[in-house]
């Protein structure tokens, strides 16, 4: 199997490199590593997206009628296999997060954890709060390309916890088979939902414009790109 095969050498050819020197505005060579945290931080915090506040919602009751209350989702439902089905979700090599729980435990004692999990998954949901370990990640800084002098050229990668993201997963499915149940996605949404994919969108664009074409229109398709999108 050749795959296999280079897939396992690929593992002792890689080699990492240590980040840094960085070059400043001004031109200086920076080596200090504290200095090099400090440049990666604001650069991270300049292309960071802060919710507007005229968008945001103080009062959620607004937005909802008597005419749609069959429509609400008042309650998470979730037991101990809707868990384990999501912890098979975590890669087993995935990188603990700051709670320091490896994937790979909660995969190989998933059944022993999935009672403990459902009460504290539970507790959360009933009490609204959730330990500030958990909502706290490791960001690394990935090169992604370009010059490596450069903080921009590093992709904020977050290793957060694999206990919340279990957690999210279950909640997740709850709230998708609310919206699928109730239309409420649009139906040219076809990122991040079963059954549909990149290849089911492009049928779909394919389709309209042979459509279009045999009805003698024309036809514009305008790409957008979203520029350091991931590191919004």
């Amino acid at each position: 199997d050749p795959r296999a095969f280079f897939k396992y050498a690929k593992k002792f050819s890689k080699s990492t490199s240590d980040i840094g020197p960085f070059i400043n505005d001004e031109g200086d060579v920076i080596t200090d590593q504290t200095k090099i945290v400090e440049m990666l931080k604001n650069q991270y915090e300049s292309v960071f997206s802060s919710p507007l506040k005229d968008k945001l919602i103080s009062n959620p009751q607004e937005f909802f009628s008597e005419n749609n209350a069959a429509e609400q989702l008042d309650n998470i439902h979730f037991d101990r296999e809707d868990i384990i089905a999501a912890i098979d979700q975590l890669s087993n090599n995935s990188s603990a997060g700051p709670d320091g729980v490896p994937s790979i435990l909660l995969k190989k004692c998933k059944r022993s954890l999935a009672e403990p999990l459902e009460i504290l998954f539970k507790n959360f949901l009933e009490n609204g709060t959730i330990p500030s370990i958990l909502k706290e990640a490791f960001v690394i800084p990935v090169h992604k390309g370009g010059t490596r002098s450069t903080p921009s050229n590093f992709r904020p990668v977050s290793l957060t916890s694999h206990v919340i993201k279990t957690m999210e997963r279950v909640i997740r499915k709850s709230l998708v088979n609310h919206l699928e149940v109730n239309k409420k996605f649009n139906p040219a949404q076809h990122g991040f939902r079963n059954t549909r994919s990149c290849l089911s969108q492009l049928l779909e664009h394919h389709d309209k414009i042979l459509q279009f074409l045999e009805d003698g229109e024309n036809v514009d398709s305008i790409y957008l790109d979203f520029a350091k999108a991931f590191d919004k």
